[in-house]
């Protein structure tokens, strides 16, 4: 099994090395950021499950980079720390988004409990949403989900391979009434039932 994957976010360097070595030592594989910037181009390139970040830093605080980075990834979930005086602040964190918070000083035990606690939510909510949706098809600028409407796009793929008609077969006689068509669309790409359609955007 592969270890959690952590971030760890905290503009001290004494105290990223400390929390760093302790979560390593527990288990996690943890990687850190100065800056709520660089903490999100780390997300960006190796998600986390959990991040844990200062609330107070220069330039982007942890309230900011909640809401930045559960916008990229709903199911990730954010601890903030802090001190007795920023309680205030880390409530508003929470009603952006954040799992919780952590005031210092605290236990490892504390940390650990907290960690624990929000890998479980995140579990739960991974198994209620299911696996990802299988990405759109599109075709000449229609985007569409549903089966019905894929089955349009590969039949019009395949006459399209086969190229234009010959001036021939362009002059020949209708087909009677009461003949199918080779390209008559099935019932239910006739009716698309639950079938999802957009322009694309110009």
């Amino acid at each position: 099994m592969e270890p959690v994957r952590l971030l760890l976010v905290d503009d001290e360097p004494g105290i990223r090395e400390l929390y760093a070595r302790l979560l390593t030592r527990a288990g996690f594989r943890v990687n850190v950021a100065a800056t709520g910037p660089e903490a999100l181009e780390r997300l960006a390139s190796d998600p986390a499950e959990v991040m844990i970040t200062d609330i107070r830093m220069p330039g982007m605080d942890g309230i900011e980079l909640v809401t930045r980075a559960r916008a990229v990834d709903p199911h990730l979930k954010v601890i903030i720390i802090t001190a007795h005086a920023d309680v205030e602040s880390a409530i508003a964190a929470v009603n952006f988004g954040a799992f919780g918070y952590l005031r210092k000083p605290f236990s490892k035990q504390e940390l650990m409990d907290a960690l624990d606690r929000a890998l479980t939510v995140r579990t739960a909510e991974k198994a209620q949403t299911g696996p990802e949706p299988a990405p759109p098809c599109e075709f000449a600028g229609i985007v569409g989900q549903s089966e019905p409407l894929k089955q349009v796009f590969r039949m019009v793929r395949r006459v399209a391979s086969r190229g234009l008609p010959s001036t021939s077969q362009a002059n020949r006689s209708p087909p009677s009434r009461g003949t199918k068509d080779a390209a008559t669309l099935t019932p239910a790409a006739r009716t698309g039932t639950a079938a999802t359609i957009r322009l694309a955007s110009s």
